[in-house]
């Protein structure tokens, strides 16, 4: 493999490696940032590229994440500094 092969394989193995990551602590971290009744109605399913995706089982539910949104994502980048979300998107479906 050249120099240049090799390289990229590098590249990609740690980019995937750092998604994953990343759909750790979102998972993780959630219900902590959320809160035991937020996080009792939903999910995360992911972060990426600075968007934390979470599902709510309810459209009354994604309207309380809309209005706590400010709050959510600041005490999401306090508390997870690592990670850092710039925005949530949020989807009605099955956690």
């Amino acid at each position: 493999m050249s120099e240049a092969g090799a390289l990229s394989t590098v590249v990609s193995q740690v980019l995937k490696s750092i998604r994953q990551r990343q759909g750790e602590i979102s998972q993780q971290d959630w219900p902590r940032i959320a809160g035991k009744q937020i996080s009792n109605h939903t999910k995360s399913l992911g972060l990426k590229d600075g968007v934390l995706t979470i599902i709510v089982d309810h459209p009354a539910w994604a309207q309380q994440i809309a209005e706590r949104k400010k709050r959510l994502l600041d005490r999401w980048n306090e508390q997870v500094p690592g990670a850092p979300v710039n925005d949530l998107s949020v989807r009605v479906g099955d956690r």
